[in-house]
Order: structure tokens, then C-alpha cells, then sequence
């Protein structure tokens, strides 16, 4: 299948921070109730979903290495292309696995006679393993060549079989290796808990990446396509120091009693630990039902150690677990035994870091699992143990745009105490903050990231106390108990003035408070988290507790903006930076999935933006080129979503699709979508942001991601792109006045016109016949329904009606989306039939197929 390749973004990092909630009560029958009913309608809804990527295992590799990795999701078989984003990295799929798990006797009884006959061989004394193998290939082969076999031998699997239908057999028929067979008797025979997969990630691939030696380390995007379909990217690591991937089981350091009962040892199976590890390392492992990893290496009095783990981070949201993510928990033993440190997060983030000096020579262990008890197959971590570099704190941390500044830094295993700034260009970020990432020291990679932020005004250090003018940026530390920092401005009353915190999303583990107050010391504002539960939830964070005011002067006077730290805990790395200014309206856009496709002519677009400075004005959405046109852009004032569609014209189909053969099935994928939200002139409304410049933002693709049944986030990727399949299909056009006049009672009628405008020579006689398409309103368009629909020619009625007078006056544009559907009759051949009037037949009943198009929007009116 011939396809072109658009250019692939880096993976888009956000920080992360940890909010623990119990989402469900004191855990009554009512509440488990609630969490099974979500349970069950959450897999009904996966199940209408596409083809989805729940994990890569491992999640990274080294570079200059090639590899294995294991990807676990659902409806994957018809995955031809595996592609990591960036340069230096490749991925070919190697097989498909329908299952991940032996769930019946009739594939688990053949599977394990393959594996005795090669455990047998692999334990026996090495001198005789030869000829044994020779005459188990032997009866292997007159067992294949019998003519009368019993239902045993017919049940026999090959290793060919076997090989192409679950992970791991390939390793132990291939490399005959003790860690081989014990990864194999582990994975499918052993008795561990709740051996059977999620649903979810109960298919999968085997992929073989190669990374090349010059690849540059960080995070990227790992997708999968086939024939029609792209799926949303997961997170992928390439690093540059050694890696190992876990040998289960290694709860233990001894060998596990169950596997030493000899009365209940039905497999011959002999144990293999891995050997103690050379620093630095990173191990990959996973955590599953009922499991604990346990790591060995040995290490030298004086090292400083920083054993750093990903787990959340590679998934950062589980739509059904729960508080929505793996919450790993490191614990440090020592060469006798004895717990030395732990660690369950580190600062706002749930992926737990330690920062341990070794006191004596000798072989340690780091243990990693569920803080819950939990385990899934998707509970993928990477733990990195060495005298790694980290930055723990920058000061100042915030600088100014074009200048260059020393910056002191703390940490570990860092070659100087300063560094200078840095002058790449501010990364978008979704609190309306321009920060940028330092991504490496001294030519090293930083497996975490340290930001600072990029400001227009020069940033000055806090005191207890000051006065200050606007615009103006500070930044301090709040390191003792009960320290405030006070800011006193003055102002006209009416006069708007914006006070905005920048702590967590620094990395700092302050929780900051921010009041303002009269000259009496009356608190006439205050925040102390700047998103609630009701979001906006962009990004990985979900505890947004940097606070931002937008304050309106009552009086002519002096007030005061005081910060302080809600949870009291003395740290020096209690770091804040803090802007006083007046309000700077502005937005930020987003999309909901990474690509728009094109497989019709036209598609829907559903666009959300971020007011950010007080801005509260309309929007649209904007095409830059004549090729695409969008119906229904508009974000009214107050407003900050909607639902439009998206046409492009033939010549802005791609040339190479236009006379293709429809049967090749040629795909383009993410080319540029030249599409931006701008703001609209508000004069003819009342608003304050009527005079300001027109303000233009690229709209940002995301991944939309569910947490513990409940709570949905958008993660953004990298900006819209666009795909096209095959031959464009001639679209339809509405033609009427815009925007429409509904009637409150009654019905209204809306025609829509195939257009074959360029060739006339195919429009027919106006005559009724039967459709080849059901429309139906999008969920958007409550308070609507469709009464009938009737094809006319090219053309298709519809007569709509107001169910709900309340809902219907929310909507300002209905949207109809369409899937190929013909009535069912007796005879068939009326389908193709034209006739003078119109023909009753029977809607269809069920579920309908998924939309396979949509209509232009119409603007509408009720009257």
C-alpha cells in the first residue's frame, strides 16, 4: 500500500502534578455499585470505539540497540505500519497476537506439552541435550505425519503455531535459554492472579525497533496505521544508558515457594535470576495482578544514586481504574536486608524519585509496585538507577526573553552550581505561561526536565515586603513556616488588574495562596487553586494549585496582593514566580483527536478555547486558504466550544488520490491543516475587548484521555493535521438562507444538493427514489429531531421539528451526520428505481453504523 509520510512531532511534555481524591465515597454498597454499572457502560463504550494503543512494552530503549517491544490494545490485527516520531528510530511489526492469554484447554493443553518437551531438553545434563533434542524432532515430526491421530494429536500444536500465536515462544523454540522457558512457564502456565487481560489491551503486536546510535534522547510518539486508521500516539522513551527488562518472578530475592513445592510442581521448571546490575541501568518491567518487582545491583560507598521511575507519565490516564493511573512505590534495601529510603511521588508528581548516598559497598535492591495492590498489564514503568544528573530547583526561575542570566541550581550528581540561561523559544503552555524546558547539563540528558519561565518585563527578587507598578514580574521563596510575601499596588476604581502565581508548574513543591486586600486588611479576593474539578483539565495535571486573580479595583487606593503557602512545610525549594499586569485578553485553541480525516468531502471539527486576561470575546474558526471551508465557526461571546464541519474543495484534495483506483485504498497522511481561530470585531457587542488587536492562535490537536470513570482530559500532541483516503466523494451543499428560520411548532424544511456542479452531464431528472444514506442530528443538536428525509433527485429533504424548546434554543446550528443505509424491500431492484412521488419504507432499527460523513452546518434561528 503506497502512502506518504507527513513530518512527525515530538511528543508535547506537560508537568505533572498528583491530586489523591477517593472518588466514590466510604467505599458503601451504593458505591460499589456506582463503580460496577460505570464499569460495565465504560467496556460498552470501548468496544464502538476504533482500533487503540493501551501501552508499549518497554516503553524506551537505548539508543544505538535493537529490540523487542510488545504492544498491547485492541483491534489491532489490521495494523500494517508501526511509526516513532523523530529522527534516528525505526519500527517494523514482526506478528499479531488475537490474544494475549491461553483462555481455553484447547489451546493451553498443546501450548504446554511444546513447552515440557523443551523444558525437559533445556534441564537435562548438557552432554545429552543433543541427542535428545534430535529425537524429540523426530516424534515431533511423526506425530504431524500420522494419519490416524487421536483427539491429543490432533490438538497438537506446532512450534510455527505457537510461535505466530502468543509472545515469547519465539525466544524459547529459538534460543533454547533457561530465562527463555521461565518467562514462558510464568506468562502462561504458573498460577498467578487474574492471569486474563482487559479488554481493552487483550490484543496486541510484536514490534522490532531499532534505534540508531545518533537518535537524540527524549520522549516521543509511537502510532500504528492500517488501512484507514491511525491510532492515537502513546509516549515512547529513548535514553542513552543500558537497559534490562525484568525476568519474572522477582518479588523476592529467594526463590518463590510456590515454585519449590515439589508435591505441586506439575512443570519442570528451574529458577533464573537475573544477576546484579552495573550502574547505571534502567530496568523495564511491569506491574501485574498481585505482583512486586525486586531489582539487584551492586553499588560503592560515596555514590550518589538517583533512582528515578516512569509510570504514570508513560500512561497518564486509565479510564477504568482507579485514581486513574499506576501510582508506583519505591522502597531501598540494603546488602542486609534492611529498608534504607522509600518513596511514593516526589513533589506534585506521582512517579516516585530517590536521591540516596551510598554508605557502604555492597549489593542493593530497589523494589517497585502498585501503592494500591493493584496490577494490569499496562502498569509499564522504567526505572533508572545511577549517578544520573537531576535538577531539583532553578533560582531565579523565571528570565527574561533575549537576555542572558546566570541560574543557580540544585540537585544531584550536577557539574556546577550555575548554568546560563537558556535561549530556545518559550513551549505553549496551557495556564497562558511561556516557559521553556532545559533538557540537558553538560551534554547529558535530564530523564527530568527543569523549567523556567521567559518573561517580556525583567523579573525581580521578592522581599517580605514592597510596592510595585505594573506590569512587573517577581520572584522569591516562601522557605519558613508561616513566611508571607506582600505587594502593594495602587489604582482607580474600575481599573482590572491580573495577579498570577507560577509555583507547581514549576516544578516547585509550594501550594501556593494568593488574597488580595484593602489598606484595612480586608481580603476582598482570593484563590488558591486556578482549575476545580470542572476543569479546564488540559495537559497531565490535576492538581492546578498555582492561583491567578483578575481583579476589579473597587476604590481609588493602595491594595495588597499577599502570597502565601497553604500547607506550612519549610523548604528552600519552595520557588514562586509572580506577574502583576493589567488584563492581556487572549485564548488558546485546541481540537478534539491529532488529525482531521478525510474520507468524505466533508468531516466535523469540534474546536474548544481557553479565555485567558478577561478575554471574552467571539471567535472563529479561520481557513487560510479557499480549499477548505468551514461552516459554522463561530464561538459566540460567552461561549467557548462548538461543533462545525469542515469541506475541501477538489483541488485541494490531494493530486495523487483524484484518479486513483478506490480498490488501492492510497492514504495521505498528516499533511498541514491550514486552519487558525482568530478573534472577531465585538463593536456590535457590549465588550470590553472591542478595541483590541485582532489575536490569532493555531488550533492544537489533542488526545483526549479518560480518568476513573470520570473525568476527561485533553492532552495536547502537536498542531491539527489533516489525512486523506482515497478519492474525494462528491459532497453536499446547502441551499437556503443562513441562517435558517426553525419553527417553534411544526416542522421546517432544509434541502441539501449533491454538487456536481463541475459536471453537469450526471444530474438526472428531479424524480423521487429511495435513499442511499440515513442522516441523523448530531449529538450536539439536543432538543431537535429529524421527522422524515426523502431523496428528490440529487437532492435530500428534511423536515425538522423542536422536541425541546429549552434545549433548542442553546443550539445555533444543526450538524447531519450520515451512513451508508438502504431500506430494506421485497424487491431489491426498486432501489434503483425513480419515481413521481415519494416512497413510505421503514427506518432503520438498532444501531445504526458509525457516521461515515456529515453535511455542511446550518446556522439556524428559531422563530
Amino acid at each position: 500500500m503506497a502512502r506518504t509520510r507527513g513530518s512527525e512531532q515530538e511528543f508535547f511534555k506537560m508537568n505533572t502534578s498528583f491530586l489523591a481524591r477517593f472518588l466514590f465515597g466510604n467505599g458503601s454498597s451504593k458505591s460499589l455499585f456506582a463503580i460496577l454499572l460505570l464499569s460495565l457502560l465504560l467496556t460498552h463504550e470501548l468496544s464502538a470505539q476504533g482500533p487503540t494503543v493501551g501501552y508499549a512494552y518497554p516503553a524506551g530503549g537505548q539508543k544505538g540497540t535493537t529490540f523487542r517491544v510488545i504492544i498491547g490494545g485492541k483491534q489491532l490485527l489490521q495494523a500494517e505500519e508501526a511509526i516513532i516520531s523523530g529522527e534516528g528510530v525505526s519500527a517494523k511489526i514482526l506478528r499479531r497476537f488475537r490474544n494475549f492469554a491461553m483462555n481455553n484447554y484447547e489451546v493451553a493443553l498443546p501450548a504446554k506439552m511444546l513447552y515440557q518437551e523443551e523444558a525437559e531438553i533445556l534441564y537435562a545434563p548438557a552432554d545429552e541435550q543433543a541427542a535428545l533434542r534430535k529425537e524429540m524432532l523426530k516424534k515431533r515430526q511423526e506425530r504431524l505425519n500420522k494419519p490416524d491421530k487421536t483427539d491429543e494429536e490432533k490438538a497438537y500444536f506446532t512450534p510455527e503455531q505457537l510461535i505466530e500465536a502468543f509472545p515469547y515462544f519465539d525466544e524459547m523454540l529459538n534460543r533454547n535459554q533457561p530465562e527463555d522457558i521461565q518467562r514462558v512457564a510464568w506468562e502462561y502456565f504458573l498460577e498467578r492472579p487474574d492471569r486474563k487481560p482487559k479488554e481493552t489491551i487483550s490484543q496486541g503486536l510484536l514490534l522490532e525497533v531499532t534505534i540508531a546510535p545518533n537518535a537524540s534522547c527524549g520522549n516521543r510518539q509511537l502510532i500504528l496505521r492500517g488501512p484507514k486508521f491511525q491510532t492515537q500516539p502513546i509516549l515512547f522513551q529513548i535514553g542513552d544508558i543500558p537497559e534490562i527488562e525484568e525476568l519474572e518472578p522477582n518479588d523476592t530475592p529467594e526463590i518463590p515457594v510456590r515454585w519449590n513445592n515439589q508435591k505441586k510442581k506439575s512443570l519442570p521448571i528451574a529458577w533464573v535470576q537475573l544477576p546484579p546490575a552495573k550502574l547505571p541501568v534502567l530496568f523495564n518491567g511491569r506491574i501485574r495482578p498481585g505482583d512486586t518487582d525486586l531489582f539487584q545491583f551492586e553499588a560503592q560507598k560515596g555514590q550518589k544514586l538517583l533512582i528515578h521511575s516512569v509510570g504514570r507519565f508513560l500512561n497518564p490516564f486509565l479510564a477504568d481504574a482507579v485514581p486513574g493511573w499506576f501510582q508506583p512505590v519505591l522502597r531501598l534495601y540494603g546488602p542486609n536486608g534492611n529498608e534504607l529510603a522509600w518513596a511514593c511521588c516526589w513533589k506534585n508528581d506521582p512517579d516516585p524519585i530517590l536521591i540516596f548516598e551510598v554508605p557502604e559497598n555492597g549489593l542493593y535492591r530497589i523494589e517497585i509496585r502498585d501503592s494500591l495492590f493493584r496490577g494490569r498489564d499496562d502498569f509499564v514503568y522504567r526505572l533508572a538507577v545511577g549517578e544520573l544528573p537531576m535538577i531539583n530547583s532553578i533560582y531565579p526561575p523565571s528570565i527574561q526573553a533575549g537576555t542572558p542570566q546566570d541560574l543557580q541550581i540544585t540537585g544531584i550528581n550536577l557539574p556546577a552550581s550555575k548554568i546560563n540561561s537558556p535561549t530556545l523559544n518559550p513551549a505553549p503552555n496551557w495556564d497562558g505561561v511561556p516557559v521553556v524546558q532545559i533538557q540537558e547539563i553538560d551534554g547529558k540528558p535530564l530523564l527530568r526536565p527543569a523549567t523556567v519561565t521567559v518573561e517580556a518585563e525583567t523579573p525581580q527578587e521578592a522581599a517580605d515586603s514592597q510596592n510595585i507598578t505594573l506590569p512587573s514580574v517577581f520572584y522569591g521563596k516562601l522557605s519558613h513556616r508561616g513566611q508571607n510575601s506582600d505587594f502593594y499596588f495602587s489604582g482607580k476604581k474600575g481599573e482590572k488588574v491580573t495577579v498570577d502565581v507560577t509555583a507547581s508548574a514549576l516544578d516547585s513543591p509550594l501550594d501556593s495562596r494568593l488574597e488580595i486586600r484593602n489598606a484595612d486588611g480586608k481580603v476582598l479576593a482570593e484563590n488558591d487553586d486556578r482549575a476545580g474539578a470542572d476543569g479546564p483539565n488540559i495537559g497531565l495535571r490535576t492538581h492546578h494549585s498555582d492561583p491567578r486573580i483578575l481583579f476589579t479595583i473597587p476604590e481609588d487606593g493602595t491594595y495588597c496582593a499577599r502570597i502565601s503557602n497553604t500547607l506550612y512545610e519549610e523548604n528552600q525549594d519552595n520557588i514562586y514566580r509572580i506577574r502583576f499586569s493589567r488584563p492581556e485578553p487572549d485564548f488558546l485553541a485546541f481540537a478534539e483527536g491529532t488529525d482531521i480525516r478525510f474520507a468524505n468531502a466533508s468531516v466535523p471539527l469540534k474546536v474548544k478555547i481557553i479565555r485567558l486576561g478577561g478575554f471574552e470575546g467571539p471567535v472563529e474558526i479561520f481557513s487560510k486558504s479557499p480549499e477548505f471551508i468551514v461552516s459554522n465557526g463561530l464561538i459566540p461571546k460567552g461561549k467557548d466550544q462548538t461543533y462545525a464541519t469542515l469541506m475541501v474543495k477538489g483541488t485541494g484534495w490531494p493530486e495523487e488520490l483524484r484518479n486513483s483506483d478506490p480498490k488501492l485504498g492510497l492514504t495521505f497522511w498528516n499533511l498541514p491543516l491550514p486552519l487558525v481561530v482568530r478573534s472577531v470585531n465585538a463593536s456590535s457587542e457590549e465588550s470590553e475587548n472591542e478595541n483590541l488587536p485582532q489575536i490569532e492562535r493555531p488550533i492544537w490537536g489533542t488526545q483526549k484521555r479518560e480518568q476513573a470513570f470520570i473525568y476527561f482530559h485533553q492532552i495536547p500532541i502537536a498542531p491539527l493535521t489533516a489525512t486523506f483516503t482515497g478519492r474525494r466523494q462528491n459532497p453536499f451543499i446547502y441551499f437556503g438562507s443562513q441562517p435558517a428560520e426553525i419553527n417553534r411548532e411544526g416542522e421546517t424544511e432544509l434541502c441539501f444538493q449533491i454538487d456536481y456542479a463541475k459536471n453537469p452531464d450526471k444530474l438526472q431528472p428531479w424524480r423521487w427514489r429511495y435513499p442511499s444514506r440515513w442522516f441523523t442530528l448530531a449529538p450536539e443538536c439536543e432538543g431537535f429531531e429529524i421527522s422524515s428525509q426523502h431523496y428528490f433527485g440529487n437532492v435530500c429533504k428534511f423536515k425538522i421539528r423542536v422536541t425541546d424548546p429549552e434545549k433548542a434554543a442553546n443550539v445555533n446550528a444543526l450538524l447531519f451526520e450520515h451512513c451508508w443505509w438502504r431500506p430494506k424491500l421485497e424487491n431489491e431492484e426498486l432501489l434503483k428505481e425513480q419515481f413521481d412521488e415519494p416512497q413510505p419504507f421503514d427506518p432503520p432499527i438498532g444501531k445504526l453504523p458509525t457516521p461515515t460523513g456529515v453535511l455542511p452546518a446550518v446556522m439556524i434561528k428559531l422563530k
